[in-house]
């Protein structure tokens, strides 16, 4: 029998039918790899790079059809102000030390340490500065070539672009190869900045808590630390509910009262996925919901980790926050439960959390919760550093099981918060013994804990929490949870509207600062 090879001849030997090699990058993800290759080497600019005190420093690496590379130095103090591209795209990676990008009329901050990389659209308003104490060098792709770069006003001095200062040491206007280190600090420096806040956070609850959070404390750097245990492959696609139910709910795109979902959804593909029989029909996925999972799953694909398809989807959103998965590596939750298919009524078997909450809508009892493949996870780049630099770590009334719980479950995340020496205070998710919205009544069962607002508190724990707000229907509960040894206080706990949801907000930092003391 004849061979592929013998009956159509060898392709490699036949140039005209490979695709063309392309001589340059078109595309977002082949300009970023374009910049980690030059990053990474070091040969190639390191010996270029100079420092002046007076103004950045920049130097045109190599140009393309359609693009430029531009090589910056930063001394500290030096920054960009706050500025668009024009109608460039961009990336930019730190080739060595830290910068702090602050995005949007918000000021959102970014660290940004050597190999970080964030890239922007067109109309995209930052300013990036130097506020370490060593000098930075950074990278920049602009697709098409830069031809603006119109400055932004703000209200805020804190945005306005610091200058070098006076007493900069001259050494840095030098060529060098490897910069000058300056002396450690002697003692902890005492700056002023907003309160850094860290919020655990499931979907729907979370997403509008997190609202309320951002109206309450408007000048707060907020980091929010999503659930990906709900994430589900469906159609060949990666779909992270919790996550873009965050991203939609404080980028303006959500429909507002399901809670999840795009705002003016359609359904024309799920219509024609059934037409074709091709399911599950139970998972409802919309048009315009359709692009955030093609374009996750495209990255993904491409190489790049959750954590940056994540804030490349929030480079659209804006979401205000900084929006971080608990994990890269995959951890999907699924539950025990009876097998309604067997014959002789007494078997089990696992489903995903989402058969199991959408589908069969909890109706079954839950024998076991497992996210399975947290025990082997690693908690996201930055997820760490934020708990470790926080001011206040908060559990909004999001589940306690499925959503904190699951992030909870990743390696070091419970420990790191335990071990930081800073508030962390929760919001009860069940008022009156029953859920707020949900069914969270039911995976409690399942592992064991009641379905009152003091239960969940003690199931968090004392060694973890230090202070729960419960609503005012179960007053009754608050020596219960003092007597647990966890700070408690009863307030309205509904979120009706946005006034609400903030009075819960500033209320849970109250008792935050109440428990430092």
């Amino acid at each position: 029998m004849n061979s592929d090879v013998q009956i159509a001849g060898d392709p490699l030997a036949i140039p005209h039918l490979l695709p063309p090699v392309p001589a340059h990058p078109s595309t977002v993800s082949a300009f970023a790899g374009l910049a980690r290759t030059i990053a990474a080497d070091r040969d190639g600019w390191a010996s270029l790079v100079q420092y002046d005190a007076t103004s950045r420093w920049y130097h045109r690496l190599r140009t393309g059809p359609g693009y430029e590379v531009w090589l910056l130095s930063w001394v500290p103090g030096q920054g960009s102000g706050a500025h668009d591209h024009g109608r460039s795209s961009g990336v930019l990676t730190v080739l060595q030390g830290e910068l702090t990008e602050r995005v949007g009329t918000r000021g959102v901050r970014h660290a940004l340490r050597a190999g970080a990389q964030r890239v922007f659209a067109p109309g995209y308003v930052h300013d990036v500065v130097n506020d370490a104490l060593e000098p930075a060098v950074s990278l920049h792709i602009y697709f098409p070539g830069l031809t603006e770069m119109p400055l932004h006003p703000t209200q805020s001095s804190e945005l306005s672009a610091p200058t070098a200062p006076a007493a900069a040491p001259a050494r840095w206007a030098s060529r060098v190869a490897e910069p000058p280190r300056t002396p450690a600090m002697s003692g902890a420096a005492a700056r002023l900045s907003p309160m850094r806040i860290v919020v655990l956070a499931g979907g729907i609850g979370g997403a509008r808590f997190l609202r309320g959070l951002m109206s309450a404390a408007p000048d707060a750097d907020i980091t929010v630390i999503g659930n990906t245990g709900d994430d589900i492959h469906l159609f060949g696609l990666k779909v992270c509910p919790d996550l873009d139910t965050v991203m939609y709910t404080l980028g303006g795109g959500i429909h507002e009262e399901q809670g999840w979902g795009r705002a003016d959804e359609t359904f024309t593909v799920k219509e024609e996925l059934a037409a074709y029989g091709v399911g599950p029909e139970w998972f409802g996925l919309g048009d315009r919901d359709f692009a955030t999972h093609i374009v996750r799953t495209q990255m993904i694909g491409a190489g790049y980790p959750l954590s940056a398809v994540t804030e490349a989807l929030c480079a659209r959103w804006q979401p205000g926050v900084r929006l971080l998965p608990m994990t890269d590596d995959r951890v999907e939750t699924h539950v025990l439960i009876d097998d309604p298919d067997a014959p002789d009524g007494e078997s089990r078997k696992a489903v995903h959390f989402q058969e199991y909450w959408v589908r069969l809508r909890a109706s079954v009892p839950a024998h076991a919760v497992v996210p399975v493949g947290a025990d082997q996870a690693k908690p996201a780049p930055g997820v760490l550093e934020a708990i470790a630099d926080a001011d206040v770590v908060l559990f909004p009334p999001s589940n306690p099981v499925v959503s904190v719980g699951t992030i909870l479950a990743v390696p070091g995340v419970r420990e790191a918060i335990a071990d930081a020496g800073i508030p962390v205070v929760g919001l009860s998710p069940i008022v009156g013994d029953a859920p707020v919205r949900g069914m969270a009544d039911k995976v409690l069962a399942a592992v064991g804990v009641e379905s009152t607002a003091a239960a969940v508190a003690k199931h968090y724990g004392s060694g973890l929490l230090d202070g729960w707000l419960v609503d005012t229907v179960d007053a009754g509960a608050v020596d219960e949870v003092e007597a647990a040894g966890i700070r408690c206080r009863a307030i309205p706990l509904m979120m009706t509207d946005l006034k609400a949801t903030a009075a819960m907000a500033a209320e849970a930092l109250m008792l935050a600062e109440e428990v430092r003391g």
